[in-house]
């Protein structure tokens, strides 16, 4: 059997048939990246119920046993804490994590934003956070015992989320109401950057050379991912650690000076050894 198209087509003439108005494009998108070497998940607008992105869910846990980190623009004013966990559950598998707030990010999103080993706000970007909602029916005492769970849950979740970022002042908001916070506001905490300097990182390092620090570091660049990593030899193993939060000024090691080029050791000639 041929598979249906939305063209028609013979020797003389082709019919453009109108796209089905009820087929809406998912705002969850995931995208392989090969060129930075990273996946990119998009959460735009709603997030709505796990079976509206089977596909794009499992795309991303696939893609996480492939890749070390992943980048995430969120641009939504939540939802769906069911879809949230799951996506955070598969996040969780990437070695890094970058997240970008652009103009709404609220409650499950803004919870999602949070993940981020470096995190990113554009201008004119919201963020709100607040405590969980539900409905259901059933009995009272379902009721109780429902939010009796929820409530403990979310707490812990919440916790986990907000309590690096969130002021003592904006948490005590944000668990009777709903507390938001600006962009300006962000970009002064603690891992937290701004988009200007996440596309031009603040150590200016670009060569694909070995340095040292005067701690006798050894970090390299590394072109693929345009971000520096630390490099170590074990039993002759080589071992690589990301140094991305190096590259964007928010890590110890920029208290450091410049790194040094590295030298390789003379060899001592064949004279002096046989003498």
């Amino acid at each position: 059997m041929r598979k249906s198209s939305n063209r028609l087509q013979s020797s003389d003439y082709e019919i453009e048939l109108p796209v089905n108005p009820s087929i809406k494009s998912k705002n969850i998108q995931v995208v392989e990246d090969k060129e930075r070497n990273l996946v990119i998940l998009r959460v735009y607008g709603e997030i709505e119920e796990p079976s509206e992105y089977i596909d794009e869910i499992s795309r991303l846990n696939q893609l996480s046993n492939q890749y070390d980190i992943i980048e995430i623009t969120l641009n939504s004013p939540g939802g769906s804490l069911n879809t949230a966990v799951d996506l955070a559950s598969i996040i969780n598998n990437f070695n890094y994590v970058i997240t970008i707030g652009k103009g709404e990010v609220a409650s499950a999103a803004f919870m999602l934003w949070t993940m981020g080993d470096i995190k990113v706000v554009t201008d004119y970007s919201m963020y709100m956070a607040h405590r969980e909602s539900y409905g259901m029916y059933g009995k009272t005492s379902e009721h109780k015992y429902a939010a009796d769970v929820f409530g403990s849950v979310y707490e812990e979740l919440f916790e986990e989320c907000f309590s690096d970022i969130l002021t003592e002042k904006e948490a005590l908001i944000a668990d009777r109401s709903e507390a938001w916070v600006s962009y300006k506001d962000l970009v002064n905490r603690d891992g937290i950057i701004s988009y200007d300097e996440y596309v031009q990182p603040k150590n200016p390092y670009t060569v694909a050379e070995y340095y040292i620090t005067d701690d006798g570091k050894l970090l390299m660049f590394d072109t693929s991912i345009q971000a520096y990593r630390t490099v170590e030899i074990e039993f002759g193993d080589e071992i690589i650690t990301d140094m991305t939060e190096y590259l964007y000024g928010i890590d110890s090691l920029t208290e450091l000076p410049k790194p040094k080029k590295t030298k390789k050791p003379k060899k001592k000639s064949k004279k002096k050894d046989e003498e």
